[in-house]
């Protein structure tokens, strides 16, 4: 009996990273979006598309988080930290500019795929560090043919 709950359990997990797989996958087909009955056809219907999709990106990995019962553990490089300090220069250039609204859709845009980069981040990494573990490196290690070891 244990064994089939094991599988079970296995098989769940395996559905969670597809899901995950295809709802990070939803921003890609921005692209494809597009309205005939809009002012600015493929403009518009992208925007709203793309906001459409992160808004349920986000509150999917909200609710995920939440549950879950693990602390989310963030790392971050000299390639996030660059990101960041353009975004906050971005923000405080749009707070001093005249005549520029702090709602300025390529901002929010900006913002989303900003969230969108560390939510991918985050994924990737927990993927590459499962598959990492599941491989046995003590092989690798006592075959030195090339001259370095793991």
């Amino acid at each position: 009996m244990n064994e089939k709950i094991k599988i079970i359990i296995k098989n769940t997990k395996k559905i969670k990273n597809y899901i995950f797989a295809i709802l990070l996958a939803l921003p890609l087909f921005t692209v494809f979006s597009n309205s005939n009955s809009l002012v600015y056809p493929a403009h518009t219907a992208k925007m709203f598309y793309f906001y459409l999709v992160s808004v349920i990106i986000f509150t999917i990995f909200a609710l995920y988080s939440i549950f879950k019962k693990e602390p989310i553990k963030i790392n971050i490089t000299k390639i996030d930290i660059a990101l960041l300090s353009y975004y906050f220069y971005s923000f405080i250039r749009i707070l001093f500019t005249p005549n520029t609204k702090i709602y300025n859709d390529d901002f929010i845009i900006f913002t989303f795929l900003i969230i969108l980069y560390f939510l991918w981040k985050n994924v990737f990494s927990k993927n590459s560090k499962n598959e990492n573990n599941c491989h046995n490196f003590n092989s690798i290690n006592n075959d030195n043919r090339n001259g370095f070891s793991l």
